[in-house]
């Protein structure tokens, strides 16, 4: 296969991003985006999460924003999940808009919210037993919630190349942050049937400020894949 330009763009794109990820993992906040990693869809679920390189629908804002250029027409898509009971509810949306024969915008949000976490004053106690006093008990809610703002691009025959504009809101009780990111990705179609993937999360280092002064960071990940699809006759 002819080793062309497009195809050495998308391989420099995940060989700078690995080099450069390490050298910072350091001083990454290990949760800070965690409830960005539990994916979106139903179809990349199913496929163990390994859709960087296939991603082609509504999702692909989330999976490889690149995979946006191949949506064809508007698309919208809705998932509600829940874990441990319904302790812990997860909720996304995507929306695609084509806004030409060779690029497309899309919009995905991402939210996992706790509800009804008990948060308690200093109870009266003595040597033997502790108070209980409801008055001194207040219930509050955890909430994490992320806004993609994807372009793709379909740039030759072969290459598609995306891009997210990733905002961030987390609250917890009284206390909330904010904090804005980037993610980077291409598809290439190496030959008729196989594609290459690389999704850059956090490309330029998430930075996450909260009101009580406090930062987090969301290091640079890097997602590479192959993918190899084939028609099935009926």
């Amino acid at each position: 296969v002819p080793f062309s330009r497009s195809m050495a763009a998308v391989l420099l794109i995940a060989v700078a991003s690995m080099a450069a990820g390490p050298i910072a993992a350091d001083g990454a906040n290990k949760y800070a985006g965690e409830f960005l990693t539990h994916g979106v869809g139903a179809r990349a679920l199913g496929m163990g999460s390994a859709c960087v390189a296939v991603a082609d629908d509504v999702t692909a804002g989330y999976w490889n924003p690149a995979g946006v250029a191949d949506v064809e027409g508007r698309a919208v898509q809705l998932m509600h999940s829940e874990t441990f009971g319904d302790v812990v509810n997860y909720d996304t949306g995507a929306y695609v808009q084509p806004i030409s024969s060779d690029a497309a915008f899309g919009v995905t949000v991402v939210r996992l919210a706790v509800d009804d976490i008990p948060f308690t004053l200093d109870f009266e106690q003595d040597e033997y037993r502790i108070y209980y006093d409801e008055s001194k008990i207040s219930w509050e809610s955890d909430a994490e919630t992320a806004m993609l703002l994807t372009y793709a691009r379909r740039v030759s025959n072969r290459l598609r190349l995306g891009g997210n504009l990733k905002m961030i809101r987390k609250s917890i009780a009284n206390y909330a942050c904010y904090g804005f990111g980037f993610d980077l990705g291409a598809k290439y179609d190496v030959w008729k049937g196989t594609t290459l993937g690389v999704n850059v999360q956090d490309a330029t280092t998430t930075l996450l400020v909260w009101d009580t002064r406090e930062r987090e960071h969301i290091m640079p990940a890097v997602k590479l894949g192959v993918g190899y699809s084939r028609p099935v006759s009926s």
